[in-house]
């Protein structure tokens, strides 16, 4: 496992594991700042909103009439991000059939678009990062362990802010700075109260979770009263969403087969809970504590459309205004 004060030194391949919401993305854009590919692009890939189909297509590109549709040729996504960093996200999510694509890219730092006859050598790098236990998820034959090894060249564990109190208090003043000047409300302050209600909350959505609570109670809160009863009422939600969660799972008999029991489960929780928020992807991500990438690419897979939802609430709260 790699220290966090070496990570800027290396120029290899780099893992980053750790909990949802705990800033892989943002360490990521960090590494790549501070390397010596900080000159190139900063390619952003979640692998988790991409079709399976797609997938190849996407991050080598393809040759025009290389398959039905392929009208024009098309650069991939290793290609855009020569030079600089292609930062694979929700790699746990990639399908075992399709994880043996990244072998070669990793191993012989070439990668050969869909049709075409010569490889393109790669001159960037590659981070991944995944929220699962990616040794469990080898153990289970659902991650393929040459691509794990090729992977954890460099692995750094990212902690949850449960984990960690000192920076829960670092991020907390951060955060309800930076915001308080966005909105122009520097009159207001982070009382003793305030601040006890955020550092003994668990926040099961880390980080990502504690930016979305001080930007919601900032952009709302015109005094210091309002901020503490906004504070409770996202915390509140959050809570009062995994509780219907707990529950929903024993209101009937679930199928007896394990993967049928476990995909009706998945379909009912989006379902339910992209409705409670109204279909607002960011915010649903967050009390859901998983990637914005990650909803969306539920929300696909069981046909949710979170468009129509947001617009029926629209409607709805209006006549409500309306009608009293």
């Amino acid at each position: 496992m790699l220290c966090k004060n070496k990570l800027f030194k290396v120029h290899g391949t780099i893992l980053l594991t750790g909990e949802t919401g705990v800033g892989k993305s943002y360490m990521a854009k960090l590494i790549h700042k501070n390397s010596i590919f900080s000159n190139g692009p900063f390619i952003h890939v979640n692998l988790a909103a991409i079709a399976d189909n797609l997938i190849e297509s996407e991050l080598f590109g393809h040759q025009k009439g290389s398959f039905t549709g392929a009208i024009y040729q098309k650069k991939g996504l290793f290609e855009l991000a020569q030079g600089g960093t292609i930062f694979l996200d929700e790699i746990g999510e990639l399908a075992p059939q399709l994880q043996k694509k990244l072998l070669t890219p990793l191993e012989e730092k070439e990668f050969r678009p869909v049709g075409a006859t010569q490889s393109i050598i790669f001159t960037g790098r590659v981070i991944a990062a995944t929220n699962l236990d990616i040794e469990k998820e080898v153990r289970e034959k659902k991650f393929r362990e040459d691509l794990y090894y090729r992977l954890k060249l460099f692995h750094f564990r990212m902690q949850s802010l449960s984990e960690s109190p000192a920076l829960l208090e670092d991020l907390i003043f951060n955060f309800f700075n930076k915001f308080k000047v966005q909105k122009k409300k520097e009159h207001l302050v982070l009382f003793p109260k305030l601040l006890e209600l955020l550092k003994t909350n668990r926040w099961k959505g880390n980080i990502r979770e504690l930016k979305h609570c001080l930007e919601y109670i900032l952009e709302l809160g015109d005094s210091n009263l309002e901020l503490l009863n906004l504070a409770q009422e996202f915390l509140n939600s959050s809570n009062d969403l995994q509780e219907k969660v707990e529950m929903d799972i024993f209101d009937e008999a679930p199928p007896l087969n394990y993967g049928d029991a476990l995909e009706k489960f998945e379909k009912n929780y989006f379902r339910h809970n992209i409705r409670r928020v109204n279909g607002k992807i960011n915010f649903g991500a967050s009390v859901m504590g998983i990637s914005k990438g990650t909803l969306i690419a539920k929300a696909r897979k069981y046909d949710i459309n979170t468009n129509e939802i947001r617009k029926f609430a629209v409607t709805n709260n209006y006549l409500q205004e309306k009608l009293g």
